[in-house]
Protein backbone atom coordinates (compact mmCIF):
# COMPACT_ATOMS: atom_id res chain seq x y z
CA UNK A 1 0.00 0.00 0.00
CA UNK A 2 2.38 2.73 1.20
CA UNK A 3 5.71 0.92 1.49
CA UNK A 4 8.81 1.68 -0.56
CA UNK A 5 12.09 -0.22 -0.88
CA UNK A 6 14.38 2.58 0.27
CA UNK A 7 17.58 1.30 1.86
CA UNK A 8 17.73 4.28 4.22
CA UNK A 9 14.20 3.76 5.52
CA UNK A 10 14.71 0.03 5.82
CA UNK A 11 17.89 0.62 7.82
CA UNK A 12 15.97 2.70 10.37
CA UNK A 13 13.24 0.08 10.74
CA UNK A 14 15.75 -2.79 10.92
CA UNK A 15 17.72 -0.94 13.59
CA UNK A 16 14.61 -0.27 15.70
CA UNK A 17 13.41 -3.87 15.41
CA UNK A 18 16.85 -5.24 16.38
CA UNK A 19 17.18 -2.80 19.28
CA UNK A 20 13.68 -3.28 20.72
CA UNK A 21 13.13 -7.03 20.66
CA UNK A 22 10.70 -7.27 23.56
CA UNK A 23 7.20 -8.42 22.59
CA UNK A 24 5.99 -5.51 24.72
CA UNK A 25 7.50 -2.96 22.28
CA UNK A 26 6.01 -2.41 18.83
CA UNK A 27 7.51 -0.68 15.81
CA UNK A 28 4.94 0.75 13.41
CA UNK A 29 6.02 2.20 10.08
CA UNK A 30 4.26 3.95 7.23
CA UNK A 31 6.04 5.20 4.12
CA UNK A 32 3.98 7.69 2.13
CA UNK A 33 5.01 8.25 -1.44
CA UNK A 34 4.02 10.18 -4.53
CA UNK A 35 2.93 8.56 -7.71
CA UNK A 36 1.21 5.55 -6.17
CA UNK A 37 -1.85 6.30 -8.31
CA UNK A 38 -4.15 6.90 -5.34
CA UNK A 39 -4.52 9.81 -2.94
CA UNK A 40 -4.04 8.40 0.54
CA UNK A 41 -6.08 9.87 3.39
CA UNK A 42 -5.79 9.90 7.14
CA UNK A 43 -8.20 6.92 7.25
CA UNK A 44 -5.81 4.91 5.04
CA UNK A 45 -2.90 5.71 7.35
CA UNK A 46 -4.91 4.95 10.51
CA UNK A 47 -6.05 1.59 9.08
CA UNK A 48 -2.46 0.73 8.20
CA UNK A 49 -1.26 1.65 11.70
CA UNK A 50 -4.04 -0.30 13.40
CA UNK A 51 -3.36 -3.39 11.28
CA UNK A 52 0.32 -3.35 12.28
CA UNK A 53 -0.50 -3.00 15.98
CA UNK A 54 -3.01 -5.87 15.86
CA UNK A 55 -0.57 -8.03 13.91
CA UNK A 56 2.19 -7.36 16.45
CA UNK A 57 -0.02 -8.33 19.42
CA UNK A 58 -1.76 -11.17 17.52
CA UNK A 59 -5.07 -10.33 19.18
CA UNK A 60 -7.63 -7.52 19.27
CA UNK A 61 -8.47 -5.10 22.03
CA UNK A 62 -12.16 -4.65 22.82
CA UNK A 63 -12.16 -1.26 21.05
CA UNK A 64 -10.65 -2.72 17.86
CA UNK A 65 -12.98 -5.70 17.92
CA UNK A 66 -15.95 -3.33 18.28
CA UNK A 67 -14.66 -1.16 15.44
CA UNK A 68 -14.33 -4.10 13.05
CA UNK A 69 -17.72 -5.46 14.09
CA UNK A 70 -19.48 -2.12 13.56
CA UNK A 71 -17.79 -1.71 10.15
CA UNK A 72 -18.95 -5.16 9.07
CA UNK A 73 -22.54 -4.34 10.07
CA UNK A 74 -22.59 -0.98 8.32
CA UNK A 75 -20.58 -2.14 5.32
CA UNK A 76 -18.59 1.06 5.38
CA UNK A 77 -15.68 2.82 6.97
CA UNK A 78 -15.80 4.11 10.50
CA UNK A 79 -14.79 7.65 11.39
CA UNK A 80 -11.14 8.66 11.89
CA UNK A 81 -12.01 9.24 15.56
CA UNK A 82 -13.14 5.60 15.90
CA UNK A 83 -9.83 4.46 14.39
CA UNK A 84 -7.91 6.80 16.67
CA UNK A 85 -9.69 5.31 19.70
CA UNK A 86 -8.91 1.76 18.54
CA UNK A 87 -5.25 2.68 17.96
CA UNK A 88 -5.13 4.24 21.43
CA UNK A 89 -6.49 0.99 22.92
CA UNK A 90 -3.90 -1.05 21.02
CA UNK A 91 -1.05 1.29 22.02
CA UNK A 92 -2.10 0.87 25.67
CA UNK A 93 -1.39 -2.86 25.35
CA UNK A 94 2.34 -2.16 24.85
CA UNK A 95 4.95 -0.58 27.11
CA UNK A 96 6.30 1.38 24.13
CA UNK A 97 5.24 1.93 20.52
CA UNK A 98 7.66 3.51 18.06
CA UNK A 99 5.98 5.14 15.07
CA UNK A 100 7.99 5.96 11.94
CA UNK A 101 5.91 7.97 9.48
CA UNK A 102 7.96 8.96 6.44
CA UNK A 103 6.86 11.55 3.90
CA UNK A 104 3.81 12.77 5.78
CA UNK A 105 3.73 15.88 3.61
CA UNK A 106 2.62 13.66 0.70
CA UNK A 107 -0.85 13.52 2.28
CA UNK A 108 -3.38 16.28 1.70
CA UNK A 109 -4.69 15.99 5.28
CA UNK A 110 -1.25 15.80 6.92
CA UNK A 111 -2.17 18.16 9.76
CA UNK A 112 -5.15 16.04 10.71
CA UNK A 113 -3.18 12.77 10.88
CA UNK A 114 -0.30 14.44 12.75
CA UNK A 115 -2.76 15.88 15.27
CA UNK A 116 -4.29 12.45 15.84
CA UNK A 117 -0.90 10.79 16.30
CA UNK A 118 0.23 13.47 18.76
CA UNK A 119 -2.78 12.69 20.96
CA UNK A 120 -1.78 9.05 21.48
CA UNK A 121 -0.72 7.85 24.95
CA UNK A 122 2.64 8.74 26.40
CA UNK A 123 4.32 5.44 25.47
CA UNK A 124 3.84 6.26 21.78
CA UNK A 125 6.93 7.89 20.29
CA UNK A 126 6.81 9.52 16.88
CA UNK A 127 9.44 9.96 14.21
CA UNK A 128 7.80 11.87 11.38
CA UNK A 129 9.67 13.02 8.31
CA UNK A 130 8.50 15.77 5.99
CA UNK A 131 10.10 16.96 2.81
CA UNK A 132 8.25 20.28 2.94
CA UNK A 133 7.32 21.91 6.26
CA UNK A 134 5.36 24.78 4.67
CA UNK A 135 1.97 23.08 5.13
CA UNK A 136 2.51 22.22 8.81
CA UNK A 137 1.64 24.74 11.49
CA UNK A 138 4.37 25.07 14.12
CA UNK A 139 3.49 24.18 17.70
CA UNK A 140 4.95 25.66 20.90
CA UNK A 141 7.34 22.76 21.54
CA UNK A 142 7.38 20.73 18.35
CA UNK A 143 10.38 18.52 19.03
CA UNK A 144 11.25 19.12 15.38
CA UNK A 145 14.63 19.13 13.81
CA UNK A 146 15.21 20.17 10.25
CA UNK A 147 17.66 17.87 8.50
CA UNK A 148 18.75 18.66 4.99
CA UNK A 149 21.94 16.90 3.98
CA UNK A 150 24.10 18.44 1.28
CA UNK A 151 24.41 16.33 -1.88
CA UNK A 152 28.10 15.68 -1.16
CA UNK A 153 27.27 14.07 2.20
CA UNK A 154 24.56 11.91 0.66
CA UNK A 155 26.99 10.84 -2.05
CA UNK A 156 29.70 9.94 0.47
CA UNK A 157 27.22 8.03 2.64
CA UNK A 158 25.88 6.13 -0.38
CA UNK A 159 29.41 5.30 -1.54
CA UNK A 160 30.40 3.99 1.89
CA UNK A 161 27.26 1.85 2.09
CA UNK A 162 27.71 0.42 -1.41
CA UNK A 163 31.35 -0.44 -0.70
CA UNK A 164 30.26 -2.54 2.32
CA UNK A 165 27.30 -4.23 0.64
CA UNK A 166 28.42 -7.56 -0.83
CA UNK A 167 25.19 -7.92 -2.86
CA UNK A 168 25.76 -4.54 -4.49
CA UNK A 169 29.41 -5.38 -5.13
CA UNK A 170 28.35 -8.54 -7.00
CA UNK A 171 26.13 -6.49 -9.32
CA UNK A 172 28.85 -4.06 -10.34
CA UNK A 173 31.62 -6.66 -10.35
CA UNK A 174 33.46 -7.84 -7.26
CA UNK A 175 36.96 -8.19 -8.74
CA UNK A 176 36.80 -5.59 -11.52
CA UNK A 177 34.01 -3.20 -10.51
CA UNK A 178 32.32 -1.07 -13.14
CA UNK A 179 33.18 2.30 -11.59
CA UNK A 180 31.06 4.22 -14.10
CA UNK A 181 27.99 2.15 -13.16
CA UNK A 182 28.75 2.70 -9.47
CA UNK A 183 29.10 6.44 -10.07
CA UNK A 184 25.85 6.55 -12.07
CA UNK A 185 23.99 4.76 -9.26
CA UNK A 186 25.37 7.10 -6.61
CA UNK A 187 24.43 10.15 -8.68
CA UNK A 188 20.90 8.75 -9.16
CA UNK A 189 20.53 8.27 -5.39
CA UNK A 190 21.75 11.82 -4.71
CA UNK A 191 19.46 13.28 -7.39
CA UNK A 192 16.40 11.49 -6.02
CA UNK A 193 17.10 12.07 -2.32
CA UNK A 194 16.22 15.80 -2.34
CA UNK A 195 18.33 16.30 0.78
CA UNK A 196 16.87 13.36 2.70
Amino acid sequence: MLVTNSTFRSAIIDHLQRTFTSPDVATVFVFCQEGSGKEHTSIDILKHILAQLVYRKRSLSYATSSLYYSESLREGTASPKAYQNAIRAEVNRFSKVLFVIDGLDMLSDKERILGRLQKLPQQAQLLVTLRDMSGIKPVDNPGCMSVLAPPEDIGLYTLSRTRRDSGFRKHIGAKNPDLKLEDDIIHAVVDHSHGM
